[in-house]
């Protein structure tokens, strides 16, 4: 793709003005060249999501997700543009069970990279389901150790605590009894209260 038609393709890509116009265009020009639209197709997307002109939860983004012209990295870049807009961990979940990759590590990197609450839950309830692979478990606690900022550190503690992780240095103590560590498990406003 030339310079020149990048341009223009770009100045035809700020000009829609609803989800469907936008939804529309992505499915038929993204599958065409995807290495070429895609990433300006994303941007587009984050700007529509932010004046509230776009919603996550189109069928056509679940179209584009099993097209098979889709790479496996055009979903990882759909996924890692769109996960930290989504509001609520439903919505996330959505994403990633529909553009991750379908193996524990995979899932937890991803949402890792977008470090949002509902992300955070989701990691937690992800370790949960794979409760015996305590290597899994620690690996994530160190990842999260390594972020820069409190809410990971908190929840690599949470894991950590929860999970019986001796082995894995805190950054931070949560000071939590036993039986305030199994309400975290009840419900995502308990999960909330911990790690904020």
């Amino acid at each position: 793709m030339s310079y020149a038609s990048k341009k223009d393709s770009s100045k035809v890509i700020g000009a829609f003005s609803s989800s469907e116009q936008f939804w529309t265009s992505f499915l038929k020009v993204v599958p065409t060249f995807s290495k070429g639209y895609l990433g300006m197709y994303l941007i587009e997307a984050k700007r529509l999501f932010k004046k509230g002109m776009l919603s996550l939860d189109a069928p056509e983004l679940q179209t584009f997700a099993q097209l098979e012209t889709t790479t496996a990295i055009d979903r990882r870049k759909t996924l890692e543009a769109f996960l930290p807009l989504a509001k609520t961990h439903e919505e996330a979940e959505k994403l990633i069970n529909l553009l991750a990759e379908d193996t524990p590590e995979a899932r937890i990197n991803a949402m890792m990279k977008a470090a949002t609450l509902p992300c955070c839950y989701l990691i937690f309830q992800q370790l949960r389901l794979v409760e015996g692979d305590r290597n899994l478990s620690r690996k994530a606690c160190i990842a999260l150790n390594q972020k820069d900022d409190v809410r990971s550190h908190q929840l690599a503690a949470l894991v950590a605590d929860y999970f019986g992780l001796q082995d894995v240095p805190k950054r931070v103590m949560l000071k939590l009894k036993p039986y305030q560590l199994h309400r975290v498990e009840n419900s995502y406003e308990n999960f909330i209260n911990f790690v904020t």
